[in-house]
């Protein structure tokens, strides 16, 4: 995935027209999902930089609240053609993993390409929800995966609660004898190790269990 913070989906500095598409309580398959009620305004990764005259796939879990159509849109200052993907389509009632695949052509500095999902209509009270984007090069949309990044910076996070514990227990047993305040600091300590546990192991599983993970590169990732 070229786009980060895509599980948290709050990268709002990097995220075209976010501010139009809300956050929402809920969540999908553990990933955070924004709504708008506006058509022809598409949430897309505008800070990513991509390589030119080549042939990427866009993704996302798209469903509809209401009577509405769903249709993709990527520019790099004009219009490219969408390709695999039925533009006009009825927004899905329940959630769809929905993809296209586009040519960067030539304009492809940072933020020069943007593409998105859109609602194409909208009826009154009607709503588009999406998450879990995803931007890959190739043809082929896979699953849903964080961004490299991503999982370094929940390593370092675990990283330095591990440091943190460490001081903890360090100063507890200097003097042989954990006061209540000590014992109150490991175990908020403990909470934050087994939180950014939790968060590596849900990363881990994503990638290991993608389809598209085969052969050596699985096995290497198992050990």
């Amino acid at each position: 995935n070229l786009v980060p913070k895509t599980r948290e989906f709050n990268n709002i500095q990097s995220l075209g027209n976010s501010t139009s598409w809300i956050e929402q309580s809920i969540k999908y398959e553990d990933l955070t999902v924004r709504r708008s009620e506006t058509r022809f305004l598409g949430i897309f990764p505008s800070n990513v930089t991509l390589k030119p005259n080549t042939l990427y796939t866009y993704s996302a879990y798209v469903k509809g609240d209401g009577v509405g159509t769903l249709t993709c849109s990527v520019s790099n200052g004009n219009l490219l053609k969408c390709h695999n993907m039925v533009r006009g389509q009825n927004l899905p009632e329940e959630w769809t993993r929905v993809a296209f695949t586009f040519d960067s052509g030539r304009n492809t500095s940072t933020g020069g390409v943007k593409p998105g999902f859109e609602a194409g209509s909208l009826d009154s009270g009607a709503s588009i929800y999406i998450c879990g984007i995803k931007l890959e090069r190739g043809i082929l949309p896979t699953d849903w995966s964080p961004h490299v990044k991503d999982l370094k910076d929940n390593i370092d996070d675990v990283t330095n609660a591990l440091n943190s514990f460490e001081t903890s227990i360090n100063g507890a047993f200097k003097d042989g004898i954990i006061e209540e305040m000590e014992a109150k600091a490991i175990s908020q300590n403990l909470n934050v190790l087994n939180t950014e546990k939790a968060d590596i192991d849900k990363e881990y599983s994503t990638v290991y269990n993608n389809t598209y993970l085969i052969g050596t590169p699985k096995t290497n990732l198992a050990s």
